[in-house]
């Protein structure tokens, strides 16, 4: 419109309006032309090159048009502009503009359905890849359960199985972890202790109870009468000397089950606290 100011003006002051806004746009036009060129992929930089160079070409057209309304006459500027070979440089140019927007419109719905079915997809194996991710997490909580806390469990239930078979000399795992389940092993561990224990003054008692039969006998073979009482003074005293033995040692096994069994629970007393 700015080319058709010029013309239609009747000298160069009323023409210089629209000389300066056609030269304005002029180093817009080639950044333009020249950034469209530097971005076009490299099947298509032929084409782009081509429009640059129209894009030079009706610059340079323009410009002589602008130079013949200010240095000679807008008439003579008209008869340069405003002619057929003129309206045909213009036509070639919005060509060559249409086919490359034909091009990239192309190019983008290409790229449009490549999207598409890159979404389609991604929709389609979004949730296989997701339950596989929670199938594996699952899997591996599970895993890690197991050996955290459902062997443990059954590592222990296999000791409590032993104790009431009657193994007392069965290891307790687990003591040194600083959770429930060592908790629970140090409960099982003082159990075992106790038992072992019951089991000793078990043992304590059945000997006591042995040597209190021993003493019935001694006394019984000591028979009647001056010779009996004679003799069975004399051998009184080897009875006695075990007698006395046997309770000494009974109470020493006493105090020392007494001493350990009391370790066992201030050292279970001292694990809970903690």
């Amino acid at each position: 419109m700015d080319a058709r100011g010029i013309y239609m003006s009747k000298d160069a002051a009323a023409a210089e309006p629209f000389a300066k806004g056609m030269e304005a746009r002029f180093p817009q036009m080639r950044s333009l032309a020249a950034e469209l060129t530097r971005t076009a992929p490299e099947s298509e930089r032929a084409q782009t090159r081509a429009i640059e160079k129209a894009i030079a070409d009706f610059i340079t057209f323009r410009t002589e048009t602008i130079r013949l309304a200010r240095e000679v006459s807008t008439a003579a500027a008209n008869t340069q502009g405003n002619n057929e070979a003129n309206r045909n440089n213009r036509k070639a140019l919005n060509d060559l503009l249409v086919a490359f927007a034909k091009t990239t419109e192309a190019a983008s719905t290409a790229l449009q359905k490549e999207a598409m079915s890159f979404t389609q997809m991604a929709q389609t194996g979004l949730p296989i890849v997701l339950g596989v991710t929670l199938l594996g997490s699952l899997l591996t909580a599970m895993f890690f359960a197991q050996r955290s806390l459902t062997r443990p469990i059954l590592d222990l239930s296999g000791v409590m199985e032993a104790l009431t078979r009657g193994d007392l000399k069965v290891a307790v795992p687990h003591l040194g972890r600083q959770d429930e389940i060592g908790t629970m092993a140090k409960a099982v561990s003082v159990l075992r202790e106790s038992s072992e224990q019951v089991a000793i003054l078990q043992q304590q008692e059945q000997a006591a109870a042995a040597a209190r039969l021993a003493r019935e006998r001694c006394r019984a073979g000591r028979g009647g009468g001056r010779r009996g009482r004679f003799l069975g003074a004399a051998a009184d005293r080897p009875c006695r000397r075990a007698d006395a033995e046997a309770r000494r040692r009974h109470q020493r096994d006493q105090r020392r089950g007494r001493r350990r069994h009391q370790r066992v629970l201030r050292g279970a007393a001292g694990d809970r606290g903690r």
